[in-house]
């Protein structure tokens, strides 16, 4: 898992980093993320010993509530 999280390249457009097949949080946590279809992802927070799975559909006007909501499920858990 520290090679998938490792930064390897930032997303021109949103400033994103990227690792191994998962994009990367600017936390202490050591956080990192799958992106999947309609906004479908798999949230891993090591210092929370935790796993966020999100289903459903989210349609891309939606994104910036999700991407909040992504925020706000990883400040929960003190990190």
């Amino acid at each position: 898992m520290d090679h998938a999280r490792t930064r390897w390249s930032t997303d021109a457009d949103n400033g994103r980093h990227y690792g191994a097949h998962w994009w990367v949080m600017d936390d202490d946590a050591g956080g990192f993320w799958a992106s999947g279809f309609d906004g479908q992802f798999i949230l891993c927070i090591p210092a929370a010993d935790a796993v966020v799975v999100r289903l459903g559909r989210t349609p891309v006007s939606q994104y910036p509530a999700l991407h909040r909501w992504r925020h706000d499920v990883t400040a929960a858990f003190g990190v």
